[in-house]
């Protein structure tokens, strides 16, 4: 942010309503909030990731029904799936769904939807408010409940990431703190953040 502009520690910004905080407040309260906007934009391959025991049983963390849907009861700290695969899969599930998208409609009519050798996986809550993966379509037998393989990204903060991804969110947090404060250079700034987001994903 010096690049661009006199961003000195103590410096004074407005939240409206007469809320004044020094710059700093702003950054801390951003950088985990954007920390998670990185992480899911950024290839898994590319941040640490964490494999999720599909076969837990106290409590359940799948459930597959007579339809050959599956529940999984996903991690406090799930953030987004890296990887989703069973034994009757013919591919790997390597992203998600939500229940807005028309793909969602063509899964929950049992002619539409998909079977194993395109499977699809829908991340929705629950009606205990826990957030869940609905996986169509996985074969209601001992080998799928048994043998599910997940590794998802976790929810972490700023000082967990690895080095090559830091400077992305000091970068796009930069942006949003100029943005806030009406600084000419915001536009420059988020270009910096997208060419570094372009090279990581490309080299």
């Amino acid at each position: 942010m010096d690049e661009f502009g006199p961003f000195g520690q103590g410096l004074l910004i407005s939240s409206g309503a007469s809320q004044i905080k020094p710059i700093e407040s702003y950054i801390d309260l951003a950088l985990d909030e954007n920390c998670q906007q990185v992480l899911l934009v950024v290839p898994y391959h590319l941040i640490p990731c964490s494999v999720f025991n599909t076969t837990a049983t106290t409590p359940a963390n799948i459930v597959i029904d007579s339809n050959n849907i599956a529940t999984i009861i996903l991690p406090s700290d799930y953030l987004k799936l890296a990887y989703l695969n069973f034994p009757c899969f013919e591919r790997p599930i390597i992203k998600t769904i939500t229940e807005t998208e028309p793909m969602y409609i063509v899964q929950k009519n049992q002619y539409t939807r998909a079977k194993f050798a395109k499977p699809v996986a829908c991340i929705k809550t629950n009606t205990a408010s826990k957030k869940v993966l609905e996986v169509f379509t996985v074969q209601n037998d001992d080998t799928n409940k048994n043998g599910g393989t997940m590794v998802y990204v976790k929810n972490i903060t700023v000082d967990m990431l690895p080095n090559n991804i830091s400077p992305l969110v000091i970068s796009l947090t930069a942006s949003k703190i100029m943005a806030q404060l009406g600084n000419p250079n915001t536009v420059a700034c988020e270009r910096e953040f997208t060419n570094m987001l372009n090279l990581l994903t490309t080299t």
